[in-house]
């Protein structure tokens, strides 16, 4: 039987799990470009030491602009001064933004978990 090395290479897992992350980083951004806040989705292999990366918070950033100009998303981070515009913290391990709609003038509080995303 053929070792899946062999087969798909040296660096197919690393791969694997960095296609899955774009993946759910599109699904993500578009929802939110389409103000649709609340959906469950388990994205447990975007999430390590409790947190996203730095790299999948700008990817997300940057998507959400790209698919919808009049958009912004910020994140918060937890250390920041700006955490207490949010009405509660989560004691689960969660992502703060804050979502910005420049055409209606609105701004969203957004959460992210690695089992949903919702808004405060």
């Amino acid at each position: 039987m053929a070792d899946i090395r062999s087969v798909y290479g040296n660096s197919f897992q690393e791969e694997s799990i960095k296609q899955h992350s774009g993946n759910l980083v599109k699904l993500f951004s578009t929802n939110l470009a389409n103000k649709e806040f609340k959906f469950n989705i388990s994205s447990c292999d975007l999430w390590h030491n409790n947190s996203l990366s730095t790299d999948i918070v700008m990817q997300l950033i940057s998507s959400v602009q790209a698919k919808n100009q009049s958009m912004r998303l910020t994140h918060v981070a937890k250390q920041s001064s700006y955490i207490n515009m949010f009405p509660y913290i989560l004691k689960t391990p969660a992502e703060y933004f804050i979502l910005t709609d420049l055409k209606e003038r609105k701004f969203y509080s957004i959460y992210i978990t690695p089992e949903k995303i919702d808004v405060l």
